[in-house]
Order: structure tokens, then C-alpha cells, then sequence
């Protein structure tokens, strides 16, 4: 039952998309509930696809690369809510 810091991240980044068995749900749960720093990148992550999202709804125009000042905008936000 037990996972280690590195397959938690991976199931982190699946659970966000739905992609998790309920076995692998509790197993991730668990460890989040152990482990703070993976606790962290969890929020982190979730924070950071939906700055990535909202900034894809934002721009259609083709662009496939943020600027320097987008950037720095997400590490803002980011920042703020850990």
C-alpha cells in the first residue's frame, strides 16, 4: 500500500485527469496524508493547471509558449496561494 514521493507525483498529475483507480486513489490519499512535501506539489500542480488552462481559454493565437511576463504572473499566483 505504501508508495514512494516519486510514483506519488505521478499519480498526482493522473488523478487530475481522472485517471486513477480507486486503488491507486487511496494509495495516493494515503501518502498525501503522510508525506507534507508531496502534499504540496499536489496543490501546487492543481494550481498550476488551471493557471494553465485559464491562460489557453485567454490566448487562441497559436502561441505554444508563455512570456517571460506570463510567467512571472503564474509564479505570482503560485506563490500566493501555497
Amino acid at each position: 500500500m505504501k508508495v514512494s514521493c516519486e510514483e506519488a507525483t505521478t499519480l498526482c498529475t493522473k488523478s487530475q485527469y481522472g485517471r486513477l483507480s480507486i486503488v491507486d486513489q487511496l494509495k495516493l490519499n494515503f501518502h498525501l496524508f503522510m508525506c507534507k512535501k508531496c502534499g504540496k506539489f499536489s496543490k501546487q500542480n492543481r494550481i498550476l493547471t488551471k493557471c494553465l488552462e485559464e491562460h489557453v481559454k485567454r490566448n487562441h493565437n497559436g502561441r505554444d509558449r508563455l512570456s517571460q511576463e506570463e510567467k512571472e504572473v503564474m509564479l505570482e499566483v503560485i506563490k500566493k496561494e501555497v
